[in-house]
């Protein structure tokens, strides 16, 4: 096996374990919420940093809002994916 189908299986692996933790379940429902507001700050005018900060306190909220269990770390994840997927979707 080459170096690279090593390191892709052993990344599989670990995305695969990541999603199976607290942190990649509670990401993972709020996908949807990220989703929205990940979105919505994208076009807006502030730095990155704002937009990060004004994503988290608005998943919070909302989150909250419906009821569900939230942490730093399932936010954050929820956050990164987001933007990971919009990312792709731009490209």
């Amino acid at each position: 096996m080459s170096f690279f189908s090593n390191l892709f299986g052993w990344l599989k692996g670990l995305f695969s374990q990541a999603a199976e933790t607290m942190t990649g379940k509670m990401a993972e429902s709020l996908a949807e919420i990220a989703s929205a507001v990940v979105s919505e700050l994208a076009s807006g005018n502030l730095t990155s940093q704002q937009k990060r900060l004004a994503a988290y306190d608005r998943i919070w909220a909302l989150a909250i809002a419906e009821g569900q269990e939230v942490t730093d770390a399932g936010i954050n994840l929820a956050i990164e994916l987001a933007v990971a997927v919009l990312k792709d979707r731009k490209a």
